[in-house]
C-alpha cells in the first residue's frame, strides 16, 4: 500500500485530468498498453475494486501497490503526459508531483515482486524492474539499483538450479549456486 496522502492524490488527479473517469487522454487500450510497457496488467481484478473507469483503476493501484512501484508509475505518467503534450511542460503541478515521486522512491524498493515461484511472473516484472533501475539511477540512488539486480539474480539462479535438480537452500550464497549450476551443465 502506498503512502500517498490525500492532498498528494488531489495534485496527481488535477495534473492527470482525472475528473470523471479519465486519465489524461488515454483510451482503455492505450492505458493498458502504458501499464503493460511497465510490466503491469492494469486489467487485473484487484484494480477494479473501486470501479472500472481508468481513474478508479489508477486510484486502486495507488491503494494496493508499494511506494516505489507507485512512484515509478507516476513519474512515467508525468513524463508520458508531457511527451504526448497532454500536460504542458510549464504546468505548476509538475515540480510538486515530481517531488512526491522522489519521496515515494526514498528508502529500499519493494522486493516482493521477486518472491514468486513462477518464472512467468519474473518475465512480466522485468519491465517494471528496468523502469525502477532507470528511476533509481536518475534519482541518484545506485544502492537501490544494485540491490534490485542482486535480488533478481539470486531468484533467477535459484529457479535455474531448481529446474536442473540442484538443491536450493535458503542460506546458500549466489556464488555457490552458480558453482553448482556450472557443474550440472558441465556434467
Amino acid at each position: 500500500m502506498s503512502s500517498l496522502k490525500n492532498i498528494e492524490k488531489r495534485k496527481f488527479e488535477k495534473l492527470f485530468a482525472m475528473e470523471g473517469s479519465y486519465v489524461l487522454s488515454f483510451s482503455d487500450r492505450t492505458f493498458a498498453e502504458f501499464f503493460e510497457d511497465l510490466g503491469i496488467d492494469i486489467f487485473q481484478e484487484k484494480y477494479f475494486k473501486n470501479g472500472s473507469s481508468k481513474a478508479k483503476r489508477l486510484r486502486a493501484f495507488w491503494e494496493l501497490e508499494s511506494d516505489f512501484i507507485v512512484g515509478t508509475v507516476l513519474r512515467n505518467l508525468i513524463n508520458y503526459g508531457v511527451e504526448m503534450l497532454w500536460i504542458q511542460s510549464d504546468d505548476i503541478l509538475i515540480n510538486p508531483c515530481n517531488s512526491i515521486c522522489d519521496r515515494l522512491h526514498e528508502g529500499t524498493p519493494d522486493l516482493s515482486i521477486f518472491k514468486t515461484g513462477s518464472t512467468d511472473n519474473l518475465k512480466s516484472n522485468t519491465k517494471l524492474l528496468l523502469a525502477e533501475i532507470s528511476s533509481s539511477f536518475q534519482n541518484g540512488n545506485p544502492e537501490a539499483t544494485i540491490d534490485r539486480l542482486h535480488t533478481f539474480t539470486i531468484q533467477f539462479v535459484r529457479k535455474l538450479c531448481d529446474k536442473n535438480g540442484i538443491e536450493v537452500l535458503p542460506n546458500k550464497p549466489l556464488h555457490s549456486l552458480f558453482g553448482e549450476y556450472v557443474k550440472s551443465l558441465t556434467a
